[in-house]
């Protein structure tokens, strides 16, 4: 097999990931006395009738976002956090809508979608089974003494 070849087949493919539809919405945050944090209500949508909701604290945000950032480049930003818990609306309200547009954009593509981080963060496979399997896979590996071994991005 020509090395050429070889180039070929060590590409990453995902088994109908464009085919799966997922929106996000982040509805309303839950700042209510004698919660330990702030929570912001985020709608899933998979676009055959099937919906759900979860709440997500801004830690785990920033936890999710750290666990990508290990596999995954340019990540949209996330935005800042404050030392304090925000208080007044309209700082929760612009909070929220940094947070909606981070997960709008990493929703969108199709190496996070098939992370095992992001899937938990949305519930993935427990609302919608049908989507576990789409993991990527490895059509090949390049081996030579040559080059040695390359590491892949899974796409």
């Amino acid at each position: 097999i020509s090395e050429k070849n070889l180039l070929k087949m060590s590409i990453m493919e995902s088994q109908n990931v464009e085919d799966i539809l997922i929106l996000t919405q982040i509805e309303s945050f839950i700042n209510e006395p004698g919660r330990p944090a702030i929570y912001y209500k985020i709608r899933v949508d998979r676009g055959n009738d099937l919906k759900w909701t979860i709440e997500r604290r801004y830690s785990e945000f920033d936890h999710l976002n750290r666990a990508l950032k290990r596999k995954a480049c340019e990540l949209p930003r996330l935005p800042r956090k404050s030392f304090f818990r925000l208080k007044k609306d309209e700082d929760l309200k612009r909070r929220m809508e940094g947070l909606d547009s981070y997960l709008k954009q990493v929703s969108a593509r199709r190496d996070i979608f098939t992370s095992s981080e992001f899937r938990s963060f949305l519930q993935l496979d427990v609302h919608s089974p049908d989507t576990a399997s789409l993991q990527p896979i490895c059509l090949g590996c390049i081996t030579h003494p040559k080059y040695g071994v390359h590491s892949f991005r899974y796409i």
